[in-house]
C-alpha cells in the first residue's frame, strides 16, 4: 500500500519547478533553482511561467530570482501573488 497519499510526488513536483512549501498552511512558496528551464502552468483562469535566464549548466549557483520584473528580496512567493499570474525568472 502507498502511505505518503501522494506526498512524494508532490515533492518531486514542487521541486523540479522551483517551488516549494515550506511550512504547511503557510500561504508562501519558498523559491530555488528549477530543473527545467521553462515551465508554464495555469492556476485558475492565470497562466505563470517559471524560466530560468543565463543557466549554462544544472549545477550553477543562482544570483537571483525575479518575480513580474521585481526582484525577490527573500526567496519567497506569496499564493495571492502566483494566482494573479506572471513570470517567475531565475537569473544565473
Amino acid at each position: 500500500m502507498d502511505e505518503d497519499d501522494g506526498a512524494m510526488s508532490a515533492w518531486y513536483v514542487f521541486a523540479s519547478i522551483g517551488l516549494y512549501p515550506l511550512v504547511v498552511g503557510e500561504a508562501q512558496y519558498e523559491v530555488f533553482s528549477p530543473l527545467f528551464d521553462r515551465v508554464k502552468m495555469r492556476i485558475g483562469d492565470n497562466n505563470v511561467v517559471i524560466s530560468t535566464k543565463g543557466r549554462i549548466n544544472k549545477n550553477q549557483p543562482l544570483k537571483y530570482a525575479t518575480w513580474n520584473g521585481n526582484t525577490l528580496q527573500d526567496y519567497r512567493i506569496a499564493v495571492s501573488e502566483l494566482k494573479k499570474g506572471g513570470e517567475l525568472i531565475f537569473v544565473y
